[in-house]
C-alpha cells in the first residue's frame, strides 16, 4: 500500500472481543489487549520505516477498544455507531485529532428495525455536525454480490 498516499491505518477494530471455539463471544480485559495493541503498532511503524510514504496511524476510540488516543503515535481516532461515537465526542474532541466514525449499523439489516438508506444519512449528518471527519457505514454482505443496493464512487444511493 505504499504506493497509495492516502490511506489511513487503524491498528485493530475493536480488539478486546475475542471469539471462542463454540461461536460465543468474550471481551478481553484492556491489560490484555492494550499490550498487543503497542506491539501492532511497533510492527506497523518498522515496516513504514525504510518505506517512502508514512502513513496516519489511529486506534479505535470508545469501543471495546483501550482509549489510546493521547499517544503521540495514534493520529486520527476511529470510533462507531451513535453511543460509542457520542462517547468520542465527549471524551476525546479536545485531542485536536480527527474522530471518525468508520462504522454505522449495518444497512439493511439491525436488531430493532432494518437500517435503512434514511438511518445512515442520519446517523452521518449528526455526526459531521460534532466538526468531525468521516462517516462510513456497512452494508450487508449481500450487497456486495448486487451492485445496484450500494453506491459507487461518486454515486448517490437512492432510496
Amino acid at each position: 500500500m505504499n504506493g497509495y498516499d492516502n490511506v489511513i491505518y487503524d491498528v485493530c477494530d475493536e480488539p478486546s472481543l475475542a471469539g471462542r471455539p463454540d461461536g460465543s463471544i468474550i471481551t478481553l480485559p484492556e491489560d490484555r489487549v492494550a499490550p498487543w495493541l503497542q506491539e501492532m503498532k511497533e510492527a506497523f511503524l518498522r515496516a513504514e520505516n525504510s518505506l517512502p510514504k508514512k502513513h496516519l496511524l489511529g486506534q479505535t476510540v470508545q469501543n471495546l477498544s483501550p482509549d489510546l488516543s493521547g499517544e503521540p503515535w495514534c493520529a486520527w481516532l476511529p470510533t462507531e455507531y451513535v453511543a460509542p461515537a457520542a462517547a468520542a465526542l465527549a471524551r476525546n474532541y479536545g485531542s485536536g485529532k480527527p474522530i471518525m466514525d468508520v462504522e454505522s449499523d449495518y444497512f439493511g439489516f439491525g436488531l430493532v428495525k432494518p437500517y435503512t438508506v434514511e438511518d445512515v444519512r442520519v446517523e452521518g449528518w449528526w455526526f459531521l455536525q460534532g466538526s468531525t471527519g468521516w462517516n462510513g457505514s456497512i452494508p450487508r454482505p449481500e450487497t456486495f454480490r448486487a451492485p445496484r443496493t450500494s453506491a459507487g464512487p461518486g454515486e448517490i444511493l437512492q432510496s
